[in-house]
């Protein structure tokens, strides 16, 4: 073989250079003539009819897409162009051009923006994994609280298009420029170092916090996107030369080595640059994209002709100090008061709210009347006949908590085998796992193969019983763990049935409120007393979850619930289920038509609770819309109410009385009003001591709050209008809005939230917004000119179509 090889070595190698000589020319030919018929295509013709091809699209789409804010932002790295000092972001996202674009043309960046919407709705901010309220959202509310508005807006918009959505794209692309991931990582750290007992999450210095995981403007906003902006500056800027406007050449190199001198002074500490001055800085830019420095001065001449059209227009409105003057004083004219709202639990907003109002009321009321609300109560004996769910008693104590499964990695593996392989307790797992059964197993030895024998699943659910019943086995253990557990002090009204119990896995809740009002409370030393408190030393009613209670002091008698306390622990809740239950049973039979299915059957209470609900209300209903119409001026409204409306009107009556009464003899507000801070029912949770229980008249108080609204407040509960168009010592009538926070309030005094003239600041805020509003009235009328003359086109992005304008 090798002799043949020899013999015609020379033809082997000539055939071998024909065959790379020929691929060679072939593909290196191939691909010359490919790069020229893209670099010479005509992507659009322009306003002033000269072709713009899509060489000089890309270049300035390259050039625009990252900026100067970008590489500081990621501490100097190379990457960003240094060179760009923002013009997307400052010419376009910030005054509003932007905005104007993405409206002209919504069909071309619709299909890039339904793309980056499905990312946006999947996506999750960072939460910490052992500290859940250490959050980028959180964050954000502390340091860009109008990230999170912006956040909740583009993921709620349907079409990602729309202009409003579009608006919270901006929003939160400039907001993230403002407080990139680099500054949220350094929050989230130093919130963790404020909590010794947070294990630092390892995962956090390597994870992509940038929001959505975009980083450049093509990430944001898409490709189409960035080339709209990069078509309108080019013929904004043959617009500019046709208006006599000039840029030099030389001019525009000035500008680009003076962006480069900025940017290297602010970032020549960084380790990455590897160059010793700004020159050679600005050259290893255009190096890094692949650009020679007479492209680069030709787009930036063409950036400083659209920036000088714009700008000049920009700088036209005059904004006189003493004009505005006038016009802050109005802005900032203000009126304090006080408003009197509804406690938190009467606002109403739903029938079944309304049906858990009446209820309660029935239930504890000597007398109901109409929408009058009881001054006179039945004893806490009396409610316990028909209501036992809203009896309490109330308790103070310091409670120590454990799961026992806590304690289930205390027992090693030996021990685990050990016990498992004893004659006793292999009958108890006989007894438990009947496969453990199938083989004799009378030595420790054979029980041991017969374990290794179980499938994985099995014998996991074998050791975690074996460890349960060891640690059933040393009670010291869970004494010793009650012992070093933090205790934490609560205040809370405990029910022998119905709603919410703080105390996991009881189910006979009667004996344990039994013990706790025998056990001693504080000092007490009674020896009785004592053996009651060492059965709360380690409480168990599930045998999972143990407690150490410790009584500080108790309510001297059983009582009735308020309503806010029933609606907080879920009781109410149980009660009206229960009342409808029973009133569907009434009603059925007399309306069969809406109550039976097809088959004859009654239809399940799930089914037709709303109509139910309906119908347990339909007396309240009837009186609220009466007291509605009669309250209102003109007359003519409707009496028959909506339930979720009328709900909202159920203290309507009421808080007309109570104003009534405060305007005729302000010296009894306190019988009809409570402070905000004294409208509570149990202590602060740091309290030592129960306080005096209020009686239950009390609940019904409104709430006082002293308020401050300004004409340029925004989202103020106090109604804004009616509010200003008010005089001194006057009182608004009660609104009803549909969240049920009703409120009525008084206007104590009028003035301004400052008496000074506008400041220079101020000046200058007013002009840029004026500026704003000229650039983009500038930007419609260019983008018709070019929409008019066809000078817009991404055509040429989609092979083997005509470069006609989109």
């Amino acid at each position: 073989m090798l002799h043949f090889f020899r013999t015609y070595q020379k033809y082997f190698f000539i055939l071998i250079t024909i065959v790379i000589v020929i691929s060679f020319s072939f593909f290196g030919t191939y691909s010359t003539l490919t790069d020229q018929e893209v670099a010479d295509r005509v992507a659009f013709t322009a306003v002033d009819g000269s072709g713009v091809y899509a060489s000089d699209v890309e270049e300035m789409t390259r050039f625009l897409a990252s900026d100067s804010h970008d590489k500081l932002m990621y501490g100097g790295v190379w990457g960003p162009n240094f060179l760009n000092n923002g013009v997307i972001a400052k010419d376009f996202l910030q005054t509003g051009l932007a905005a104007g674009i993405a409206a002209d043309y919504r069909e071309a960046i619709h299909e890039d923006l339904k793309q980056r919407q499905q990312r946006e709705k999947s996506y999750t901010p960072y939460t910490h994994p052992n500290a859940k309220f250490i959050t980028v959202n959180n964050a954000w509310n502390y340091f860009a609280p109008e990230m999170t508005r912006h956040y909740r807006g583009l993921r709620r918009a349907s079409d990602p298009t729309d202009s409003e959505a579009f608006a919270h794209r901006i929003g939160l692309y400039l907001g993230e420029k403002k407080f990139p991931a680099p500054a949220v990582r350094q929050v989230l750290r130093y919130q963790e170092k404020q909590y010794n007992w947070i294990a630092p999450d390892p995962d956090l210095d390597h994870r992509d916090l940038s929001l959505f995981g975009y980083h450049t403007l093509e990430d944001w906003f898409g490709p189409r996107f960035l080339r709209l902006v990069s078509e309108v500056i080019i013929n904004g800027a043959k617009i500019a030369e046709q208006r006599g406007y000039r840029v030099s050449k030389e001019e525009a190199l000035a500008d680009l080595m003076r962006n480069a001198a900025i940017s290297y002074q602010q970032n020549a500490k960084s380790p990455n640059l590897g160059v010793a001055n700004s020159a050679q800085y600005f050259n290893e830019q255009l190096r890094r994209m692949h650009m020679d420095q007479t492209t680069a001065v030709h787009i930036w001449q063409q950036v400083l002709l659209f920036r000088r059209l714009f700008e000049d227009m920009g700088s036209a409105p005059l904004v006189a100090a003493n004009t505005f003057n006038t016009v802050s004083n109005y802005a900032n004219e203000s009126v304090q008061g006080d408003i009197y709202q509804l406690p938190p639990a009467l606002q109403l907003h739903s029938g079944r709210d309304l049906a858990k109002v009446e209820t309660y009321i029935n239930a504890v009321a000597k007398q109901k009347k109409g929408l009058d609300l009881p001054t006179d109560y039945k004893t806490a004996d009396e409610v316990e006949k028909e209501y036992p769910e809203l009896i309490q008693q109330r308790f103070l104590m310091q409670v120590s908590e454990i799961n026992k499964k806590q304690l289930l990695p205390r027992v090693s593996i030996k021990h685990t085998v050990d016990w498992e392989v004893q004659e006793d307790n292999w009958k108890t797992l006989q007894q438990k796992f009947p496969e453990l059964g199938i083989k004799e197993a009378a030595t420790r030895a054979e029980r041991f193969t017969a374990l290794e024998d179980l499938d994985q699943n099995t014998r996991s659910a074998v050791d975690k019983y074996a460890r349960e019943q060891i640690v059933d086995s040393h009670p010291e253990w869970i004494a010793e763990a009650l012992e070093k557990a933090k205790p934490e002090t609560i205040a809370t009204g405990l029910t022998a049935i119905g709603g919410d119990f703080p105390f996991k896995g009881v189910t006979d809740r009667t004996a344990l409120i039994s013990l706790l009002e025998k056990a001693p409370a504080g000092p007490d030393t009674n020896a009785a007393a004592k053996e009651d408190q060492s059965q709360l030393n380690d409480y168990t009613g599930d045998g999972i979850h143990y407690y150490r209670i410790k009584v500080l002091e108790r309510s001297p008698e059983r009582e009735i619930q308020t309503f806010a306390e029933a609606s907080d622990s879920g009781t109410i809740d149980d009660v009206l289920d229960r009342k409808l239950k029973e009133h569907y049973e009434e009603i059925r039979s007399q309306d069969p038509a809406t109550y039976k299915n097809d088959d004859g059957s009654w239809k399940s209470f799930t089914d037709v609770s709303n109509s139910v609900t309906g119908s347990y209300v339909a007396g309240s209903l009837e009186d609220l819309g009466y007291d509605y119409v009669n309250a209102m001026t003109p007359k003519q409204v409707e009496k028959d109410l909506p339930i979720d409306r009328a709900a909202t009107l159920r203290f309507f009556k009421h808080m007309r009385e109570v104003q009534q009464q405060v305007q005729k003899n302000p010296e009894t507000e306190e019988q009809w009003v409570t402070n905000y801070e004294e409208s509570g029912m149990m202590p602060p949770a740091d309290s030592e001591t129960l306080p005096p229980r209020k009686p239950l008249s009390d609940q019904w108080k409104l709430i006082k709050k002293a308020f401050t609204i300004s004409r340029s407040a925004q989202n103020s509960i106090v109604d804004k209008d009616t509010a200003l168009n008010m005089q001194e010592n006057s009182w608004s009538p009660v609104f009803t809005p549909a969240d049920g926070n009703a409120y009525f309030f008084k206007v104590n005094k009028r003035g301004t939230d400052s008496e000074q003239e506008m400041t220079r600041e101020q000046v200058e805020k007013a002009h840029d917004l004026l500026s704003d509003e000229a650039q983009q009235a500038l930007m419609l009328s260019l983008l018709k000119i070019m929409g008019d003359k066809k000078a817009i086109s991404l055509n040429y992005l989609n092979s083997g179509r005509s470069d006609d304008s989109e």
